[in-house]
């Protein structure tokens, strides 16, 4: 308890202090970053879709509480953690300021595991950084249908990054016009992935749901499960008809990539976004390759 008193209290500081250079780009780019994210705000039109986007990014201010202990990573952190999430939360404003639409900042969670149910690392905090978006753009929804909205919303689409997520090609605009526009009835579009020789692919550092997948999983969600995000949507994966999903074509990437971020189907990360080198994970995974 005494323990618990300390936290909330360095917790109530630290979000007393001013605010610091994870700020700067907010103007500059014209982005969105409010903390808790706007999900529910109006779309961007964009590839005949209304787009809603947002990020999850590490927030260096529960980062300089938790220290280290909020990156146990294999590969280790350079510096403080609290520098390793500005650096992070820099990386996100920069590589935002790159798309079409414009993408609302949502912040990292740190949770503990549920009462006799235990989880690796932070998983459960990545998965609730998740989850509270899809449950708002879901809530928005319901709201929706409430006030006697009978539209089917088929052409809305939730993209969600993560903060590591990095462009891998030259022509960013292009590639995600042509993937939403030829997204069709596809309820799950990976931008980019790994892991992928487990049928369904892993890493959720960009992706694109329509409103139909969002309230499938939300309903179904096990908020306290010892699986990982992407275990967890592996599991529902296979229900049958629950929801179809896809990878972005090979097309819309392997021909424009940038320079370094040459293609092999060994490759831990691919796509249109690879997670990015150097940055570290915040949710404990170490490397594993196989991302065909």
């Amino acid at each position: 308890m005494i323990w618990w008193c300390v936290f909330l209290l360095l917790l109530a500081f630290v979000h007393s202090l001013p605010q610091q250079k994870e700020w700067k780009h907010s103007h500059r780019t014209g982005q969105s970053h409010t903390r808790g994210g706007k999900a529910t705000g109006m779309g961007h039109r964009f590839a005949g879709r209304n787009v809603y986007a947002g990020i999850i990014s590490t927030d260096p201010k529960m980062a300089r509480i938790m220290g280290r202990d909020f990156h146990k990573v294999p590969q280790g952190v350079d510096g403080t953690a609290a520098n390793n999430a500005n650096k992070r939360l820099e990386h996100a404003h920069d590589m935002t300021s790159q798309l079409p639409f414009p993408v609302d900042t949502w912040w990292s969670v740190y949770t503990q595991n549920c009462p006799n149910r235990k989880t690796k690392g932070n998983d459960r905090g990545v998965m609730m950084a998740h989850y509270q978006i899809w449950q708002a753009w879901d809530y928005q929804t319901r709201q929706q249908q409430l006030s006697g909205d009978t539209s089917t919303h088929k052409d809305d689409v939730l993209i969600i990054f993560e903060d590591d997520a990095n462009i891998a090609v030259n022509n960013v605009t292009a590639s995600l016009h042509t993937e939403l526009q030829n997204m069709g009835d596809t309820d799950m579009l990976f931008l980019g992935w790994c892991y992928g020789r487990r049928g369904i692919p892993m890493c959720l550092h960009a992706y694109a749901m329509s409103r139909k997948a969002v309230s499938a999983f939300t309903s179904r969600w096990d908020s306290c499960s010892n699986e990982a995000i992407d275990g967890q949507l592996k599991i529902l994966a296979n229900e049958p008809d629950l929801f179809t999903w896809k990878k972005a074509s090979e097309s819309s990437y392997v021909s424009d990539l940038k320079t370094g971020f040459e293609d092999n189907p060994n490759y831990f990360t691919r796509g249109i976004f690879v997670q990015k080198n150097g940055l570290v994970s915040f949710n404990h995974h170490g490397f594993q390759n196989n991302a065909g």
